[in-house]
């Protein structure tokens, strides 16, 4: 089905359904994609700040620190 050769309103329900599935799949892949190079590419510098010795090695605490 193209858009706008719809002929009637539960088409168009459908289309709109359909396309508000498709999307929402993709926005999830990409937030996962995201969340796991940040995980793995990003200190967490609070979280190192607060651990003991992390300040006096110079490493975060994903690096041993």
């Amino acid at each position: 089905m193209s858009a706008g050769n719809f002929n009637n309103f539960d088409e168009v329900m459908d289309a709109w359904d359909t396309q508000i599935r498709y999307y929402t799949r993709k926005s999830i892949e990409i937030e996962y994609v995201v969340d796991t190079m940040l995980e793995e590419n990003v200190h967490d510098i609070l979280c190192s700040a607060l651990v003991d010795d992390c300040i006096e090695r110079a490493k975060s605490i994903k690096q041993g620190g």
